[in-house]
Protein backbone atom coordinates (compact mmCIF):
# COMPACT_ATOMS: atom_id res chain seq x y z
CA UNK A 1 0.00 0.00 0.00
CA UNK A 2 2.77 2.44 0.93
CA UNK A 3 4.85 1.50 -2.10
CA UNK A 4 1.83 1.92 -4.34
CA UNK A 5 1.25 5.44 -3.00
CA UNK A 6 4.90 6.28 -3.67
CA UNK A 7 4.59 4.92 -7.20
CA UNK A 8 1.37 6.83 -7.84
CA UNK A 9 3.08 10.04 -6.72
CA UNK A 10 5.86 9.49 -9.23
CA UNK A 11 8.53 9.15 -6.55
CA UNK A 12 11.47 6.77 -6.46
CA UNK A 13 13.31 5.10 -3.60
CA UNK A 14 17.00 4.39 -3.11
CA UNK A 15 17.05 0.71 -2.20
CA UNK A 16 20.36 1.11 -0.36
CA UNK A 17 18.69 3.47 2.09
CA UNK A 18 15.51 1.43 2.53
CA UNK A 19 14.87 -0.85 5.49
CA UNK A 20 11.99 -3.31 5.65
CA UNK A 21 10.66 -5.31 8.59
CA UNK A 22 12.26 -3.00 11.17
CA UNK A 23 10.81 -2.98 14.70
CA UNK A 24 12.08 0.55 15.28
CA UNK A 25 13.71 3.31 13.28
CA UNK A 26 15.70 6.38 14.26
CA UNK A 27 15.08 9.24 11.86
CA UNK A 28 15.48 13.02 12.07
CA UNK A 29 16.19 12.90 15.79
CA UNK A 30 13.19 10.71 16.64
CA UNK A 31 12.70 7.06 17.48
CA UNK A 32 9.71 5.55 15.69
CA UNK A 33 8.28 2.15 16.62
CA UNK A 34 4.94 0.38 16.99
CA UNK A 35 4.10 2.41 20.10
CA UNK A 36 4.59 5.83 18.55
CA UNK A 37 7.19 8.58 18.27
CA UNK A 38 9.61 9.75 20.95
CA UNK A 39 12.89 11.75 21.09
CA UNK A 40 16.01 9.90 19.96
CA UNK A 41 17.65 8.49 23.14
CA UNK A 42 21.03 9.65 21.84
CA UNK A 43 19.79 13.24 21.58
CA UNK A 44 18.16 12.99 24.98
CA UNK A 45 21.50 11.94 26.46
CA UNK A 46 23.10 15.01 24.87
CA UNK A 47 20.50 17.21 26.59
CA UNK A 48 21.05 15.47 29.92
CA UNK A 49 24.83 15.90 29.73
CA UNK A 50 24.72 19.49 28.48
CA UNK A 51 26.93 21.57 30.80
CA UNK A 52 25.71 24.67 32.61
CA UNK A 53 25.91 27.50 30.03
CA UNK A 54 28.59 30.10 30.64
CA UNK A 55 27.99 32.22 27.52
CA UNK A 56 25.08 33.43 25.41
CA UNK A 57 26.23 31.12 22.62
CA UNK A 58 25.93 28.12 24.92
CA UNK A 59 22.46 29.20 26.05
CA UNK A 60 21.39 29.54 22.42
CA UNK A 61 22.82 26.10 21.61
CA UNK A 62 20.96 24.49 24.51
CA UNK A 63 17.68 26.15 23.56
CA UNK A 64 18.19 25.02 19.97
CA UNK A 65 18.37 21.38 21.00
CA UNK A 66 15.41 21.68 23.37
CA UNK A 67 13.26 23.63 20.91
CA UNK A 68 13.51 20.77 18.43
CA UNK A 69 11.58 18.63 20.92
CA UNK A 70 9.25 21.33 22.20
CA UNK A 71 6.15 19.45 21.11
CA UNK A 72 7.00 16.80 23.71
CA UNK A 73 7.19 19.39 26.51
CA UNK A 74 4.03 20.80 28.05
CA UNK A 75 4.21 24.61 28.45
CA UNK A 76 7.61 24.70 26.76
CA UNK A 77 7.46 28.46 26.11
CA UNK A 78 6.75 29.24 29.77
CA UNK A 79 9.53 26.98 31.03
CA UNK A 80 12.11 28.33 28.57
CA UNK A 81 11.19 32.01 28.93
CA UNK A 82 13.93 32.88 31.50
CA UNK A 83 16.61 31.45 29.20
CA UNK A 84 15.21 33.34 26.21
CA UNK A 85 15.53 36.52 28.28
CA UNK A 86 19.29 35.96 28.34
CA UNK A 87 19.38 36.15 24.54
CA UNK A 88 18.04 39.68 24.39
CA UNK A 89 20.54 42.33 23.35
CA UNK A 90 19.85 44.54 26.36
CA UNK A 91 20.59 41.76 28.87
CA UNK A 92 24.18 41.41 30.02
CA UNK A 93 25.08 37.76 30.50
CA UNK A 94 27.62 37.19 33.24
CA UNK A 95 28.31 34.72 36.01
CA UNK A 96 26.90 37.11 38.63
CA UNK A 97 23.44 36.00 37.49
CA UNK A 98 24.10 32.80 39.39
CA UNK A 99 23.17 32.60 43.04
CA UNK A 100 25.69 30.01 44.11
CA UNK A 101 29.37 29.47 43.60
CA UNK A 102 31.72 26.63 44.43
CA UNK A 103 35.03 28.38 44.84
CA UNK A 104 38.04 26.84 46.55
CA UNK A 105 35.97 24.51 48.68
CA UNK A 106 33.24 26.95 49.68
CA UNK A 107 29.69 27.48 48.50
CA UNK A 108 28.49 31.06 48.34
CA UNK A 109 24.75 31.46 48.34
CA UNK A 110 24.57 35.12 47.33
CA UNK A 111 25.31 36.77 43.98
CA UNK A 112 27.92 39.07 45.51
CA UNK A 113 31.42 37.68 45.42
CA UNK A 114 32.15 38.26 49.12
CA UNK A 115 34.10 36.18 51.58
CA UNK A 116 32.13 36.71 54.77
CA UNK A 117 31.82 33.42 56.63
CA UNK A 118 28.11 33.81 57.32
CA UNK A 119 27.45 33.72 53.58
CA UNK A 120 29.41 30.54 52.96
CA UNK A 121 28.98 26.87 53.71
CA UNK A 122 32.40 25.24 53.92
CA UNK A 123 32.19 21.45 53.59
CA UNK A 124 34.99 19.47 55.12
CA UNK A 125 34.70 16.74 52.48
CA UNK A 126 32.31 15.14 50.04
CA UNK A 127 30.86 12.93 52.77
CA UNK A 128 29.77 16.05 54.68
CA UNK A 129 27.82 17.16 51.64
CA UNK A 130 26.09 13.81 51.27
CA UNK A 131 25.05 13.91 54.93
CA UNK A 132 23.76 17.44 54.43
CA UNK A 133 21.71 16.27 51.43
CA UNK A 134 19.89 13.82 53.66
CA UNK A 135 18.78 16.59 56.00
CA UNK A 136 17.17 18.96 53.50
CA UNK A 137 14.27 18.63 51.10
CA UNK A 138 14.48 21.85 49.13
CA UNK A 139 14.94 20.72 45.53
CA UNK A 140 16.91 23.71 44.27
CA UNK A 141 19.38 23.69 47.15
CA UNK A 142 19.72 19.92 47.01
CA UNK A 143 20.57 20.08 43.33
CA UNK A 144 23.38 22.54 44.03
CA UNK A 145 25.11 20.28 46.51
CA UNK A 146 24.45 17.19 44.40
CA UNK A 147 26.56 18.74 41.67
CA UNK A 148 29.30 19.46 44.18
CA UNK A 149 29.23 15.92 45.62
CA UNK A 150 29.95 14.67 42.09
CA UNK A 151 33.08 16.79 42.03
CA UNK A 152 31.82 19.42 39.58
CA UNK A 153 33.09 22.92 40.11
CA UNK A 154 32.30 26.30 38.65
CA UNK A 155 29.25 28.50 38.77
CA UNK A 156 25.96 26.70 39.40
CA UNK A 157 22.61 28.22 38.50
CA UNK A 158 20.20 28.28 41.42
CA UNK A 159 17.83 31.09 40.41
CA UNK A 160 15.11 31.28 37.76
CA UNK A 161 17.65 30.57 35.02
CA UNK A 162 18.79 27.40 36.74
CA UNK A 163 15.21 26.30 37.34
CA UNK A 164 14.43 26.81 33.65
CA UNK A 165 17.61 24.99 32.57
CA UNK A 166 17.02 21.96 34.79
CA UNK A 167 13.27 21.87 34.14
CA UNK A 168 13.86 21.63 30.39
CA UNK A 169 16.35 18.84 30.95
CA UNK A 170 13.89 16.94 33.10
CA UNK A 171 10.97 17.47 30.73
CA UNK A 172 12.84 16.23 27.66
CA UNK A 173 14.49 13.27 29.36
CA UNK A 174 11.06 12.13 30.60
CA UNK A 175 9.13 13.00 27.43
CA UNK A 176 6.06 10.90 26.73
CA UNK A 177 5.50 8.88 23.58
CA UNK A 178 3.32 10.39 20.86
CA UNK A 179 0.99 7.55 19.94
CA UNK A 180 -0.59 7.12 16.54
CA UNK A 181 -4.18 8.28 15.95
CA UNK A 182 -6.99 5.74 15.82
CA UNK A 183 -8.97 6.44 12.66
CA UNK A 184 -12.04 4.77 14.16
CA UNK A 185 -12.23 7.25 17.07
CA UNK A 186 -13.45 10.83 17.19
CA UNK A 187 -11.02 13.73 17.32
CA UNK A 188 -11.40 16.38 20.03
CA UNK A 189 -9.99 19.91 19.77
CA UNK A 190 -9.36 21.76 23.04
CA UNK A 191 -9.00 25.52 22.66
CA UNK A 192 -7.65 28.00 25.18
CA UNK A 193 -7.43 31.71 24.46
CA UNK A 194 -6.91 34.99 26.28
CA UNK A 195 -5.52 38.40 25.40
CA UNK A 196 -1.95 37.15 25.39
CA UNK A 197 -2.03 33.72 23.81
CA UNK A 198 -3.99 31.15 21.87
CA UNK A 199 -3.53 27.40 22.31
CA UNK A 200 -5.11 24.33 20.76
CA UNK A 201 -4.71 20.63 21.51
CA UNK A 202 -5.88 17.83 19.24
CA UNK A 203 -6.64 14.60 21.09
CA UNK A 204 -8.64 11.40 21.14
CA UNK A 205 -10.43 9.50 23.90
Amino acid sequence: MVLQCIRDAGLTLNHKKCRFGQRSLTILGHLVDKDGIRPDPGKVEAVLEFPTPQTVTQVRSFLGICSYYRRFVHNFADIARPLHELLKQDVKFESSLCLAYYVRGSVRTTPEKTSRKKECFRPGNVQDLRIFLGLIDILTVARIFTYISRGKQGSIWANEYGVSFNSLKGAITSAQVFTYPDLDKLYIIHIYANRERFKTVLSQV
